[in-house]
C-alpha cells in the first residue's frame, strides 16, 4: 500500500465529514487522477478512513509509528561521529566514510545520512607542494619561508617591477582527471565494452615533449620561449636563453629598466656560474634580479606561473585531448601564449602581494586553499 501524503489525508477528511463512504471517496478519485500527490487505491483510502474514525479525524502522525530504526542508533550515531571526525588533540586521524563502514558495518548510503543528520560537512583536500621537516638544524623550511617573504615585502613596488618565470613540460598526452573520465550507464558494467572503461596513458621517458619557459609582470606578458623537441632545461641553454631571450624581453617591457628578475630554486637557475652572469648583466641592463638564496624554498604558491599561467595553458592546449604531433602541440602552445590578454595576467600578478603576506600569517606553510576554491 503506497502511503497517503498529508494533503492526501485531509482531503479524504473533508469528503468524510460531508457523509461520503470510503467506496464513494474512491469512485471520485478514480475519475480526478490528476489530483493528488500519490496514486489513490481502494485498500488505502479504506485504511485511511479507519484511521481517521479512530483519531476522530487527527492526521497527525503518531509518536514511534513507522519502520523501526535499526541503523541509526544513538550507538552508531556516537560511533560514526567518532570515526568521521578527528578530536581536536589528534587532527588527521579520522577515517574516509568507505573504511568507517567496513569498520561499523553500517551501509555507505546509511553512514552519509547520520553524517549530514550530525551536521557534518565533507570537504575535498586540495593538492599542494609538499615541505620537507627541515634543511638545516637552526632553521625549518616554514622558518626560512615566512623570513625571506618578510623581506620580499619590504622591496617597493614589489608587485609592479617583479618579472616571474618558470618553466613546464607538455607532452602529447593530455592529464588525465579520474573524475572527468567516467562512463554513465543505465544498466551493468560488465555490459560496457571494455575499450570505454579503459583509458591508455604513456609513462614512458622517451615519449616526446617540449619544455618552455615564460615569463610575467604586472604589464602583461613578457616572453615565451619554446625549447627543442625533448631539450631539457640545462646550465648552458638556460643562460644562453636569459641572454638572447629573457632579460631582452624584460628590458622591452620595462624601458626604464626598473624591472626584478625572478626564478625558482631549480638547479640551472641556482649554479654559481648562472648567478655571475646575472650578477654581471645587471649594468648592462640596469635591473636587479632575486639572488638563488633571497627566494623562499619550495614557493610554487608565490610564483604566478605555479599557481596560474600552467593551468590557464593546460586547459587550453588540451581543450580536445591528446594532440598527434610536436608540431600541433607547439603551435597549441603558441596560439594560447597569444589569446592570454594582459589583463588576465595583471590579476594573477596582483594576488603576489596577497599570497606572500598569508605564507607570513600561516607560519610558512601553504597558502593555495585560501586562493583556489576547493
Amino acid at each position: 500500500m503506497r502511503t497517503l501524503s498529508k494533503e492526501d489525508l485531509v482531503e479524504i477528511r473533508t469528503l468524510l465529514s460531508i457523509g461520503w463512504v470510503p467506496n464513494r471517496i474512491y469512485e471520485y478519485r478514480k475519475a480526478n487522477e490528476f489530483r493528488g500527490q500519490r496514486p489513490w487505491t481502494r485498500t488505502s483510502i479504506y485504511r485511511a478512513c479507519d484511521r481517521l474514525e479512530e483519531s476522530h479525524g487527527d492526521i497527525k502522525r503518531k509518536k514511534g509509528s513507522g519502520r523501526r530504526k535499526t541503523v541509526t542508533t544513538a550507538e552508531n550515531v556516537e560511533r560514526v561521529q567518532s570515526l568521521l571526525k578527528s578530536p581536536e588533540r589528534a587532527p588527521g586521524t579520522h577515517l574516509s566514510q568507505r573504511k568507517a563502514s567496513f569498520a561499523t558495518g553500517i551501509p555507505r548510503t546509511s553512514l552519509r545520512r547520520i553524517a549530514k543528520e550530525l551536521g557534518l560537512k565533507s570537504l575535498r583536500k586540495l593538492r599542494v607542494h609538499r615541505l620537507p621537516r627541515r634543511i638545516r638544524e637552526t632553521e625549518t623550511v616554514e622558518q626560512q619561508r615566512v623570513r625571506l617573504c618578510r623581506e620580499l615585502l619590504q622591496i617597493p613596488r614589489l608587485a609592479d617591477c617583479i618579472v616571474q618565470s618558470d618553466e613546464k613540460k607538455f607532452s602529447l598526452e593530455a592529464p588525465f582527471i579520474s573524475q572527468n573520465e567516467r562512463v554513465y550507464t543505465e544498466g551493468r558494467k560488465v555490459d560496457i565494452a571494455p575499450e570505454r572503461l579503459l583509458r591508455p596513458v604513456s609513462h614512458l621517458s622517451f615519449e616526446k615533449k617540449l619544455m618552455i619557459s615564460a615569463g610575467f609582470s604586472m604589464r602583461g606578458k613578457v616572453f615565451l620561449h619554446i625549447f627543442e623537441e625533448n631539450e631539457n632545461v640545462n646550465e648552458d641553454n638556460y643562460q644562453q636563453l636569459l641572454l638572447e631571450v629573457a632579460l631582452p624581453a624584460c628590458a622591452r617591457r620595462y624601458p626604464e629598466l626598473d624591472f626584478i628578475f625572478q626564478q625558482d630554486g631549480a638547479s640551472p637557475h641556482t649554479s654559481r656560474k648562472t648567478q655571475e652572469l646575472l650578477r654581471g648583466l645587471q649594468d648592462q641592463f640596469g635591473s636587479n634580479f632575486i639572488p638563488a638564496n633571497k627566494w623562499p624554498p619550495y614557493s610554487p604558491d608565490a610564483n604566478v606561473c605555479d599557481y596560474r599561467a600552467w593551468a590557464d595553458a593546460m586547459q587550453f592546449v588540451y581543450a580536445n585531448g591528446p594532440l598527434p604531433t610536436v608540431q600541433v602541440l607547439r603551435e597549441r602552445i603558441t596560439e594560447w601564449w597569444h589569446q592570454l590578454p594582459d589583463e588576465r595576467v595583471r590579476s594573477w600578478m596582483q594576488e603576489l602581494v596577497p599570497r606572500l603576506q598569508k605564507i607570513i600569517d600561516l607560519r610558512g606553510r601553504q597558502c593555495q586553499q585560501y586562493f583556489n576554491k576547493i
